[in-house]
C-alpha cells in the first residue's frame, strides 16, 4: 500500500511539473509575441505555439486525473473523491478559459474540449454531480474555443508579418514622397533633376 501510494505520488509531481513546464513555456511565447512587431510567422506558430499549448492543456487534465488516482489510492471515502474531481474539473475549466480569453489561444481550448469529451464518453458512469459538471465545463470551452478562433481570424491569422511590415514602410514611404512633390509644386520650385532628367 505504502509504496504504491509512494508510486502515485511521484507519477503526480512528475505530471505537475510538466505541466508547470509547459505552462511556463507558453506563457513566455505569448508575451514575446505581444511584444514583438508584426504577426508571428507562421512556420514558428505552427513548430512553437502549438505544440506547446496542445501539451499544456493535456497536461492539466493529465494531472488532474492523477490527483485523483491518488486520492483513490490513499483510500479517501466516495464522497470526498467526487467533490475533488468536481474541484479539479472546475479548475482545468477555469484555467482553460483564462488562457482562451486573454491569450486567444484556441488550441489550448480544442484540447481540453478533445480531454474532456473522451471523459464525458468513457465514463458516463460517473457520479451525477462530476458529468454534469463535466458536461457543463465541456460547453463553456467549447464556446469560448469558438470564439477564441473567431476573434483571432478577425485580426488576423499569425502569418505575412514581414511582409505586413513591409507593405506599411513602402506606404509611408509613398505618402512622404507624394507630400514633398505636393509641396515643391505649390511652392513653384522645380522637380528634382533626377525626375527631371
Amino acid at each position: 500500500m505504502f509504496e504504491t501510494a509512494l508510486a502515485f505520488w511521484l507519477c503526480l509531481v512528475c505530471l505537475a511539473g510538466a505541466f508547470a513546464a509547459f505552462a511556463w513555456a507558453l506563457w513566455l511565447l505569448h508575451s514575446l509575441a505581444a511584444s514583438t512587431p508584426g504577426r508571428v510567422h507562421p512556420l514558428a506558430y505552427a513548430f512553437f505555439f502549438v505544440p506547446t499549448a496542445i501539451n499544456a492543456a493535456w497536461l492539466s487534465v493529465a494531472t488532474g486525473l492523477g490527483a485523483l488516482v491518488l486520492a483513490g489510492a490513499l483510500g479517501i471515502s466516495t464522497r470526498a473523491d467526487t467533490v475533488l474531481a468536481i474541484l479539479l474539473l472546475l479548475a482545468a475549466c477555469l484555467l482553460g478559459l483564462f488562457v482562451l480569453v486573454t491569450q486567444r489561444d484556441g488550441f489550448y481550448g480544442l484540447t481540453l474540449v478533445w480531454a474532456l469529451s473522451a471523459i464525458a464518453g468513457r465514463h458516463s458512469h460517473l457520479a451525477p454531480p462530476v458529468y454534469i459538471t463535466c458536461l457543463v465545463c465541456l460547453s463553456l470551452l467549447g464556446l469560448a474555443t469558438i470564439l477564441a478562433f473567431t476573434r483571432r481570424r478577425e485580426r488576423g491569422w499569425p502569418a505575412d508579418g514581414v511582409h505586413d511590415e513591409l507593405l506599411a514602410g513602402q506606404s509611408s514611404v509613398d505618402s512622404q514622397l507624394s507630400r514633398e512633390l505636393s509641396r515643391h509644386a505649390s511652392a513653384g520650385e522645380a522637380a528634382p533633376a533626377g525626375h527631371a532628367r
